[in-house]
Formats: structure tokens, sequence, C-alpha cells
């Protein structure tokens, strides 16, 4: 009898907590990147087409296996000009090179709210390993029965590790990624 209770609630435990599909609610989420220009002034851009989901069964999420895929010719910065010389083969050489993806090695917790993620990043056909630091702002229940999470994930990359050379000296090597990103669990 005990081992139909265990094996009952181990049951019930694994469809509470079974596999799960979180997609990124892009609406409701930005991807943005700062630079330094001539090293006196910050400038920041974006992306405005990008998709991203998670899976994960633990409560605590630390076993997520996290993707992004970057529509790379969605970049802005506000300046048509600027914007074209960025999707040009001295930048992301975007006719070439259309998609940055992210895909995770780890996910894992190092406080209450703060995780680290690990992953393999490829931009203009070169990948390397990236971490982000990553803020949980919450997991909630929205009036449509919606279970939602936000994140905000930050990392700093060289843009020359990843054959995004440009201009050396006018724009910094090191650029500084923020994503505000908020997921609805599918049902």
């Amino acid at each position: 009898m005990k081992n139909l209770f265990l094996a009952t609630l181990l049951l019930a435990s694994t469809s509470l907590f079974g596999q799960t599909t979180w997609n990124l609610d892009a609406s409701h989420s930005s991807l943005n990147f700062a630079v330094t220009h001539f090293g006196i002034s910050n400038f920041v851009g974006s992306f405005a087409d990008y998709k991203g989901s998670f899976t994960a069964s633990k409560e605590d999420l630390t076993d997520a296996k996290i993707t992004f895929s970057i529509n790379a010719k969605s970049i802005t910065t506000s300046n048509e000009d600027r914007d074209g010389h960025l999707n040009s083969e001295e930048f992301f050489h975007t006719a070439k090179y259309d998609k940055i993806t992210f895909e995770s090695t780890s996910f894992t917790k190092s406080s209450d709210k703060v995780y680290e993620l690990k992953g393999n990043m490829t931009m203009k056909g070169v990948t390397k390993a990236v971490t982000f630091k990553v803020m949980l702002g919450g997991i909630i229940t929205d009036p449509y029965g919606n279970t939602r999470a936000g994140f905000t994930a930050t990392a700093m990359i060289d843009r020359t590790d990843f054959g995004v050379s440009g201009v050396q000296g006018a724009v910094s090597n090191d650029v500084n990624i923020t994503l505000n990103a908020e997921f609805v669990k599918a049902k």
C-alpha cells in the first residue's frame, strides 16, 4: 500500500512539474544593445524581430533549455544611414548572415531571483560562449489565465570575437546587451 501511495505521489508531482514550454511574448519584451562612440558617449540600438523559448521541468527553472533567434536585418538605431552601415559586410553582413542565435548550456541559480545563463551565441558565422546575468522579475497568472514569467538578462561581449569589426576606434569593441523578456507558459 505504501508503494502505491508513493507511486501515486510521484505521478502527481510529475504532472504538476513535468516539462513545460515557455514562449517569448515579443510584444512585451525588448532586445537592446549599447556601445560607446569615440569613447565619449553611448548610443543604444535594438533588434525588432526575434523569437525565444525555453523548456523546463523543475519549479525553480534550473534545468531550463533556452533558445533565441534574432533577425539580424531588424537592427535599428533610429538612424537609417547607420542601420544600413551595420547591415553591411563591415559589421553584421546580413546579406550572408541573417540570423544571430543563442542556445543555452546551463541555467544556474545564484540567489533567490538571480541566475547565471551560459550558452553559445552564433553571430556572423562565429560561435562563442557567452554568459548572461539574469534577474527573475517574477512569475504570475495574468487576468486571462496565462502563466507569465519576466526576466532581465544582461551580458557584455566583444564584437570582434564574432568578426564584427567595423570602424576600429570609432565604436567600442565592448557591446552591452540587455534583454527584457516576458515568457508565456504553453497550455
